[in-house]
């Protein structure tokens, strides 16, 4: 699913109205966690909150709410026995949002503040009309010598705290019950940022299947007619003359990949690239000759062997030959995310 702030980003650009569904909390076993979401228009359902019949009915109780008054926000109990052909056996609290364009400044304030790469909670009162608040770690008393201000009251606080300082732990958090309860969820910078150069056949095809994943995209040609004209959310291009300059601006630990219509582009990008020192991943499409080639002549330009060593060509995991460009962006979407869970692997074992 596309990151749902830039769902909801995009919905209110087009005027649509939108249901956002989010599972509060769970008992017992449940097909997802606490956080997890999917948004619901009239004629579209993006994202899984499990699938089966907790995601069907969820769905239709979504349907209904985009007739109900604007602003509206509510909870469901549904339970997720054999008697509802799903065998969890466990329960989950499914929070249910309505957006109607124009949609709340939050939503913008939020993308801004994790683009920024704050990690926010965000606040959502079922007591209070469906109030919203962006809670920062000051707000939750989690800085060293910080004083919690804001008037939150102390169950909030100490929730809103464990999501700041748990980052292992599930995305989302419910306090209270029922109607008076409180949704809180943490929104993180992203740690999945692909920067993309290059429009052609298997950039293109490449960018296709990242639409599909919680992943921002930075896709970077001198040819604007390459780009097509509707992109996804999670999609930004830059038409740009001097594609080089693009590498400094990037994300940290970004995933680079290398793909122009020109081999000699192609080398002066791999050489900015590998002047950064947070490269999460890097590759440049090609065979094992261009790889020696590129090698040879970053050597030449001072690089040694270590750092050339950043560089994997040819790219995609192995066993798939095919060199048609949806197999090739298949192979690379499954590298980038293989090297994602095992960095992410690295960091929980760092952190426990």
């Amino acid at each position: 699913m596309t990151d749902w702030l830039d769902l909801l980003a995009a919905f209110g650009r087009y005027g649509e109205p939108a249901i956002l569904v989010t599972v509060a909390s769970t008992e017992g076993s449940a097909p997802r966690e606490p956080g997890a979401k999917m948004v619901v228009t009239r004629g579209r359902t993006l994202g899984t909150i499990g699938g089966g019949h907790l995601e069907l009915e969820a769905t239709r109780r979504a349907q209904t709410l985009l007739d109900s008054p604007e602003g509206s926000a509510s909870i469901e109990r549904f339970t997720l026995g054999p008697e509802e052909d799903q065998a969890c056996g466990g329960a989950a609290r499914v929070v249910f949002e309505r957006f109607e364009p124009p949609y709340p400044r939050w939503i913008d304030a939020l993308r801004s503040r994790r683009e920024a790469g704050d990690t926010v909670v965000r606040l959502l009162s079922l007591a209070d009309s469906a109030a919203v608040r962006l809670v920062s770690r000051r707000d939750a008393g989690c800085e060293p010598g910080a004083v919690a201000e804001g008037g939150l009251s102390g169950a909030i606080r100490n929730a809103a705290r464990e999501l700041f300082e748990r980052p292992e732990g599930p995305d989302a958090t419910l306090v209270g019950k029922g109607g008076d309860a409180t949704l809180l969820e943490r929104v993180r910078p992203s740690d999945f940022n692909v920067v993309l150069f290059g429009a052609g056949h298997v950039g293109t095809a490449l960018v296709r299947v990242l639409a599909t994943l919680p992943c921002r995209v930075t896709w970077i040609d001198d040819r604007e007619a390459q780009f097509p004209a509707e992109l996804a959310a999670n999609v930004r291009t830059v038409r740009t003359d001097d594609p080089v300059a693009e590498v400094a601006g990037a994300a940290p630990r970004a995933y680079f990949l290398v793909m122009t219509h020109s081999h000699g582009l192609d080398l002066d990008i791999c050489a900015a690239i590998l002047g950064r020192v947070d490269i999460r991943y890097f590759g440049v499409i090609g065979s094992d000759t261009k790889r020696k080639t590129f090698a040879r002549r970053l050597a030449e330009r001072g690089f040694d062997a270590a750092t050339i060593a950043r560089l994997r060509c040819p790219i995609g995991i192995e066993g798939l030959k095919s060199k048609d460009p949806a197999v090739i962006a298949v192979a690379v979407t499954a590298e980038l995310l293989r090297v994602r869970e095992a960095a992410a692997e690295t960091a929980s074992g760092l952190a426990a």
